[in-house]
């Protein structure tokens, strides 16, 4: 994923999570109208993913409001943010996509 970095302090912003998040939001919402009674894999498999969704959605909220004030002193621990978010939004697409190949 490439996140875009900010001019000369070269601190990372959110751009390149949104583009990434609208682009699985895209996909979840197709895969929820085709998701009717499917498999009950596939249907175990949307709600583990349902949650993941969920909580990445929580920890974007919470990690925004939080790393706001204190940007200089949060560096090193956004870093660690952007490498778990990073790792869980691959982990939904795939998912999603692997949703999408079965049906």
């Amino acid at each position: 994923m490439n996140i875009s970095r900010n001019a000369p302090d070269n601190e990372p912003t959110l751009s390149g999570f949104d583009a990434l998040v609208a682009e699985i939001k895209q996909e979840r919402d197709e895969l929820r109208l085709q998701i009717k009674l499917g498999e009950s894999e596939l249907k175990n498999k949307w709600e583990y993913l349902e949650t993941k969704w969920h909580d990445l959605n929580r920890k974007i909220h919470a990690s925004a409001i939080k790393l706001q004030p204190a940007a200089d002193a949060a560096k090193e621990a956004g870093a660690n943010i952007d490498i778990a978010m990073e790792i869980l939004l691959d982990e939904i697409k795939t998912g999603y996509r692997h949703i999408r190949e079965k049906l």
